[in-house]
Formats: structure tokens, C-alpha cells, sequence
């Protein structure tokens, strides 16, 4: 599999990670009667942090979703103060500069990933 499939591969496995820890419910506003996106809290353009599972949210498509990525000072803030450990955490590996992930380590944090989503969909729908 080439560098960009795998990539977007794990970027699907990701949000739908997102998706599930979030409850497919707005973690801002609340709203569980809406289409769920997953949000980088730091920007996926900082790669230590793309696939990072702590620096997701749940957000409602239309309103906190687009005002988040409309004002990103605003939601950085409100994250701050909503969770100033979680930011504290994010800002400390984003300080740690740019990371570029081998195959190897790719294929470890997809496995990763799917580990945690396995997981978690086993305790939202238990058999």
C-alpha cells in the first residue's frame, strides 16, 4: 500500500474512533441528533499529532464544527478552558516539532488505532 493510502486509511480509522469515544454526540453543544464530524483540536497539518487520539473531538456538522474550524482561536480557547490538562499535554508534543512516520511506525499506529476501536465499539454494543 503506497504512503497516501495508508494515510488515508488511518485518518478513516481515526475519525471513526472520534466518532464512537464522542458518543456520536456534539461534545460541545450536546446535540445527539446530528451528523458527528471529527475535529483535530490541533491542526492534522502538525503530523506527531494526526492520528493522536486525545487530540479529537466529536463535533456537530453544522454549528460547532464550522465555527470551530471558522474561529480557531475560539474553540482553541474554549478547549483551553474546558480541559486545560488535555491542551497542556497537546502543546507539549506539538513543541516536540515535526514528525515524519516510516511505514513501519504507520502500520503500528493503524494497528493501534484499531485496537482501541475494536474496544470501544465492544463497550458501546456488548455481546
Amino acid at each position: 500500500m503506497n504512503r497516501k493510502k495508508q494515510e488515508k486509511k488511518l485518518d478513516d480509522i481515526w475519525s471513526a474512533l472520534i466518532k464512537s469515544i464522542s458518543g456520536f454526540c456534539c461534545q460541545r453543544c450536546g446535540d445527539d441528533d446530528t451528523i458527528i464530524d471529527p475535529h483535530h483540536i490541533i491542526k492534522r497539518t502538525h503530523k506527531r499529532l494526526r492520528w493522536t487520539v486525545s487530540n479529537g473531538i466529536g463535533l456537530c456538522r453544522y454549528k460547532c464544527h464550522r465555527q470551530a474550524e471558522d474561529n480557531p482561536v475560539t474553540f482553541l480557547e474554549w478547549m483551553e478552558d474546558k480541559e486545560p490538562e488535555r491542551m497542556e499535554m497537546l502543546n507539549a508534543i506539538k513543541r516536540k516539532g515535526v514528525k515524519i512516520y516510516n511505514v513501519i511506525e504507520l502500520a503500528e499506529i493503524e494497528k493501534d488505532l484499531k485496537q482501541q476501536l475494536k474496544q470501544i465499539s465492544e463497550e458501546l454494543i456488548p455481546f
